[in-house]
């Protein structure tokens, strides 16, 4: 017993249940349908594959207005520098979200963090072992696939308003400070400290 319950205080569970629009949910995995949608990245970590590959997992949730927005999708892409295939898809998200790189070519997994794409998820039927029994099993899933940067309008430049002077004010220039000449040595002296303007 916890020095709370003790004292007859109860830890409540905060989950918002009371919320008009949360509806109760049985189970079942809520997987995005097939098709074109924009996505925003909730979350973006390291992890390793089930062949034990580096991977980069991000969840996204899906922003498209319908029956399938707020729904989440988690996607794995292969961390392999040297397998092109893996390399091209990073390479897709990258330039998709915009995620800035260094000289090399480097970037972090929390740069995706808020990331805006548009892509479309596609069904996905791949084989894994079961862990218990060492049997191969068929699973069904989805993937995103052609993620794309969303297009955005691009703000147009705005001309830059000049100051206009006030009825009454009269505009004046602020005077330019203008550094004294440099000071020479004199000639009676050692040229440390003693100068001569």
């Amino acid at each position: 017993m916890s020095e709370n319950d003790s004292q007859g205080y109860v830890e409540f569970i905060d989950m918002r249940l009371n919320d008009p629009t949360l509806e109760a949910n049985d189970g079942q995995p809520r997987r995005v349908d097939p098709g074109v949608y924009e996505f925003e990245v909730r979350e973006s970590k390291m992890g390793v594959s089930q062949a034990g590959n580096n991977t980069l997992v991000l969840n996204f949730t899906v922003l498209t207005e319908g029956p399938m927005r707020g729904r989440m999708m988690r996607q794995s892409y292969p961390v392999m520098p040297d397998n092109d295939f893996a390399r091209g898809r990073m390479k897709a998200l990258v330039e998709a979200c915009g995620v800035p790189q260094d000289a090399e070519g480097r970037f972090t997994a929390q740069s995706f963090i808020g990331c805006r794409i548009g892509g479309e998820v596609i069904p996905n039927d791949y084989e894994v072992v079961n862990a218990k029994t060492g049997e191969k099993e068929m699973r069904s899933g989805s993937k995103l696939t052609k993620e794309r940067a969303l297009s955005q309008p691009q703000a147009q430049p705005q001309a830059q308003p000049q100051a206009q002077p006030r009825q009454g004010v009269v505009a004046r220039r602020a005077p330019v400070a203008v550094a004294p000449p440099p000071l020479a040595p004199t000639q009676a002296g050692n040229g440390q400290g003693q100068v001569r303007r």
